[in-house]
């Protein structure tokens, strides 16, 4: 909800640059068709792009991208355990880890807390990353995530219904009514956003979103402060967040994340084949309408898994693919892999940075993403009308 708030408090001033953004999103999909071969296959115009990516000035492999970015989330999640309001070294971590003292202070902050808390926000910044890699992709608008869209906030948004109306109280609940919600919101945006011949275009379908997503989160404002144990229940959808979960609550909604990912990552080629247009996609013989409707119903059950386990968080499934492309020079089936870890990454360290910013209260990493991620946009926004002209 709060960065919820936050986007929102920067839609007016974002407006513009997204309607300035519409052509540029069809003007970069435009140029990657460019490099297209004859057989549908994505070309790089520089000898040996296949496997190097160009990023400034250094040329490196994606190999060697994919695993730098690896090793980046592996120090984040080092980094996660080890800090915070008690400090632990790494070399205290594997004492408290194999101590036989089950009970010692550190024992119970890094086993209970910690790395729960660790693994919860690389699972989630992972899911939204590779969900928001698909999205842009499926949809070709360089603007598009489940947070943008108001995936996310429908999700929030069925969670509430549920406890509103029905008195759920089960994560398997929670989860279940996620992603209900997603597809909820997934509808409205369609409908909002289609024009009057049935087509919409990346402008109107992220305006759309934010209409759907301002809807959604009204709607749950409403319900969370008309009824107290609603508003006790969804505390966390509120303001999301990943500290005091426990993995032992959400098998449903990880088992989804984890699952969803995988089918992205198999599907990769085909997505990677519809980014560059249906025509050159359906010559390269994949079935158009049967990948875009896979790959959005997998979105949605991702969405729906993030916001049941921690809350709406934004900009990490907008941000990533966007840090990813240059690495990959293009590359979707790259990117959707790179794009797991840097989400990953990215999402540990806002929580990192949350601990630490207003010491020693704490910040839901929801608050750090959105404080970064909406200037993020208009950056991305003005920087692609820019390219458009």
């Amino acid at each position: 909800m709060t960065a919820r708030g936050t986007s929102a408090a920067g839609t007016g001033s974002t407006t513009a640059a997204v309607k300035q953004a519409g052509q540029a999103g069809q003007a970069e999909v435009a140029g990657q068709a460019g490099q297209a071969g004859p057989a549908g296959q994505a070309q790089d115009p520089t000898p040996g792009a296949a496997a190097q990516a160009k990023t400034g000035r250094f040329t490196i492999s994606r190999v060697a991208a994919l695993v730098l970015v690896a090793a980046l989330a592996c120090v984040l999640a080092v980094a996660s355990v080890s800090l915070g309001s008690v400090s632990v070294p790494p070399r205290q971590i594997i004492q408290a880890l194999t101590s036989a003292d089950a009970n010692g202070y550190n024992h119970t902050v890094i086993s209970d807390m910690r790395i729960p808390r660790t693994i919860i926000a690389m699972l989630v910044g992972a899911t939204l990353g590779v969900a928001g890699a698909v999205m842009q992709a499926v949809t070709r608008n360089p603007l598009a995530d489940p947070f943008v869209l108001g995936v996310s906030s429908g999700a929030g948004f069925g969670i509430t219904a549920a406890v509103f109306f029905f008195g759920a109280d089960s994560p398997e609940q929670f989860t279940l009514m996620a992603i209900a919600g997603a597809v909820l919101a997934g509808l409205l945006v369609i409908f909002i956003g289609q024009g009057t011949r049935g087509q919409s275009s990346p402008v109107r379908l992220v305006l759309a979103g934010m209409i759907g997503g301002t809807v959604m989160t009204t709607w749950t404002s409403i319900m969370v402060y008309s009824d107290d144990h609603t508003r006790e229940t969804v505390r966390y959808i509120m303001i999301g967040g990943v500290g005091g979960r426990r993995l032992q609550d959400f098998p449903l909604a990880i088992g989804l994340a984890i699952a969803g990912m995988v089918i992205c990552i198999l599907m990769s080629r085909s997505i990677g084949m519809l980014a560059l247009g249906e025509d050159i996609a359906a010559a390269a013989g994949v079935h158009t309408a049967r990948t875009r409707l896979i790959a959005s119903i997998v979105v949605v059950a991702m969405a729906g898994a993030s916001v049941a386990i921690c809350g709406p968080i934004g900009f990490v499934g907008f941000a990533v693919p966007h840090l990813v492309r240059p690495l990959v020079r293009g590359s979707v089936e790259w990117g959707i892999v790179l794009s797991a870890f840097v989400g990953a990454s990215m999402l540990t360290a806002a929580d990192i940075l949350g601990r630490f910013a207003l010491f020693p209260a704490e910040l839901e990493a929801s608050i750090v993403m959105g404080a970064i991620g909406a200037p993020f946009f208009i950056l991305i926004a003005r920087q692609s009308s820019k390219v458009a002209s």
